[in-house]
């Protein structure tokens, strides 16, 4: 289970997670200003200490742990450590397109298009995908040909793409923009 509380806009249930004792421990921990406060921590200060104190009781270490810190590191555009806590949870969480589709994204932003596309390929390969979700990968691989100058690739992907679903994206203008 991810602890997502539904009453602030999908942000982690730290407490929920951890146990309102656990989360006190895990709160006293931390470094505090001259008034007791730990309000002013920079985010990644607060992540390092999570990470540690994680590491020092393995029984808080799950998939949905390293989920939803990767989740944490993506609102805060730290994709590489985002990327690397996605890798450590997809291999424990049932719902692997949710984590392929996060993982794609973190490469995206980094620029590893090369590893972007090896993920496309690997999620495209799970049982019973969705139409819809194939197109977009096939539409994220086309846009990712595109950007490194393999037009003819892009071109016959998203020519695939309009095959298909000719309303899909904005398939129709890349086409266009490719021929």
């Amino acid at each position: 289970e991810i602890f997502i509380d539904e009453t602030s806009q999908g942000a982690f249930n730290l407490e929920q997670a951890l146990g309102e004792s656990t989360l006190s421990g895990f709160i006293s921990s931390l470094p505090q200003d001259e008034a007791g406060s730990t309000e002013n921590l920079a985010p990644n200060r607060v992540f390092e200490q999570l990470r540690q104190f994680i590491d020092e009781d393995k029984k808080n270490d799950s998939p949905d742990f390293h989920y939803s810190l990767a989740m944490a590191y993506l609102r805060n555009t730290e994709y590489e450590k985002a990327h690397d806590e996605f890798l450590i949870a997809l291999y424990g969480l049932d719902d692997k397109l949710d984590c392929y589709k996060k993982l794609i994204d973190c490469c995206l932003e980094i620029r590893w298009l090369d590893l972007a596309k090896d993920y496309i390929g690997k999620a495209q390969k799970i049982p019973k995908l969705a139409e819809r979700e194939y197109l977009g990968f096939d539409y994220q691989m086309a846009l990712i040909h595109k950007e490194t100058g393999d037009r003819s690739k892009a071109l016959k992907l998203f020519k695939k793409i309009f095959k298909r679903d000719k309303n899909f994206r904005n398939v129709s203008r890349e086409i266009r923009e490719l021929e």
